[in-house]
């Protein structure tokens, strides 16, 4: 039974994107250029054959790329350093809203990735523009994932089979996502506040600085002037260690923030794919619920039939369909208790996934899981 369908009502823009590279830097980009994956084949002619060639694969000749612009700025880690061969998949996110891409609509993902050229962007001091650089991704496999999200009517888009089949969401070991999300919440806070204790200390270097500075300025004899110089100078020594101390601890909370931001940006991506296999088994159950009723209502009837059966040729015949239409019964109730159990594990998910998400934001409100779908229970 098709739960999702695509009427054309949801049309995703093409500015809405994210580069995600080792699962921790997000590289805004400025254009992605189109890529293409083919097959190469050889064409062989037969003799005496005029309406078509015949076609036979040949091996790959030449690498799949992708070519990325990407914006260039302030960066103490270059994510795609020529030569580099990335150890996670890179993913390309297509969002529905800018900036939002915890539940990208759609993502690329691109495995086996080397970064095979580089291209640093022209500079011109007679036109402003934003600096880019153009890289060249070769890559081995490709796969499109389409993930759920609402149109302005109402209606869940998704490609229904990412997720592992109606009912079923599959490869996301929630029990290790806990730990590691928990494990990622408590690094973040402790770099946190090492960050933070640096800043005060970074702070009161700088006054010191200050105050020696003044001291020199309102020196008046040699001697007072000497001592305030010898003072202004370790104090400035004391200064240039504590900026290397913050910028350490900052970097460090910095990247401690990215990898949980990238643990709670897949936990939402996976929570948005159990809601709708949520959803999708929900429906399946009410239907397999209004079957049963049908064959329950059969049942009936054929009972009634063979109440009223006079002869022995009607008997025979009504008997025939009663036990046609018990065996329906069967197989209907078998259905509903199948549906009913599909439903009841990605209700369990939905909650694992809120589990994750509460640990690495505490702040996550538990009741809100954008699936409203009221509890089944087994009827029959």
């Amino acid at each position: 039974m098709a739960v999702v369908s695509e009427a054309g009502r949801g049309v995703l823009m093409n500015t809405n994107f994210m580069l995600r590279v080792e699962g921790l830097y997000d590289v805004p980009c400025k254009k992605v250029h189109a890529f293409t994956r083919e097959n190469e084949f050889e064409y062989i002619q037969e003799g005496g054959l005029n309406d078509y060639v015949h076609l036979r694969r040949k091996p790959i000749s030449k690498p799949f790329t992708l070519t990325v612009e990407r914006y260039t700025g302030f960066e103490y880690i270059d994510p795609l350093p020529l030569g580099s061969e990335p150890v996670l998949p890179i993913l390309l996110m297509v969002s529905k809203n800018a900036g939002d891409f915890g539940g990208a609509a759609r993502t690329y993902t691109f495995t086996g990735c080397t970064v095979i050229s580089k291209t640093w962007g022209e500079l011109d001091a007679e036109h402003s523009g934003l600096l880019t650089e153009t890289i060249t991704i070769a890559y081995k496999e490709f796969l499109v994932v389409n993930l759920p999200w609402t149109n302005s009517h109402g209606a869940a888009e998704a490609d229904h089979s990412a997720l592992g089949g109606t009912g079923t969401v599959v490869g996301y070991d929630t029990d290790k996502a806990e730990k590691d999300a928990e494990k990622a919440k408590s690094s973040a806070d402790k770099e946190k506040g090492e960050a933070d204790e640096a800043a005060k200390d970074l702070v009161a270097a700088q006054k010191k600085v200050e105050d020696a500075q003044k001291k020199l300025d309102d020196a008046q004899t040699d001697s007072e002037k000497a001592d305030a110089q010898k003072e202004l100078d370790q104090a400035k020594k004391e200064e240039e260690k504590a900026k290397e101390k913050f910028d350490k601890e900052y970097e460090e909370s910095e990247k401690a923030n990215a990898l949980l931001n990238a643990q709670k940006s897949q936990a939402e991506g996976e929570l948005a794919k159990a809601q709708l296999a949520n959803t999708a088994a929900n429906a399946e159950l009410e239907q397999a619920k209004a079957d049963l009723e049908t064959e329950k209502a059969d049942v009936a009837a054929a009972k009634a039939e063979l109440a009223a059966a006079t002869t022995d040729a009607e008997k025979a015949a009504a008997q025939d369909k009663l036990n046609k239409e018990l065996y329906e019964l069967n197989k209907a109730e078998e259905k509903v208790e199948e549906k009913q159990e599909q439903f009841n594990k990605t209700k369990e998910k939905i909650d694992d996934i809120k589990k994750v998400l509460a640990k690495a934001d505490p702040t996550t409100p538990s009741s809100t899981d954008g699936n409203n779908n009221n509890n089944n229970n087994n009827n029959s």
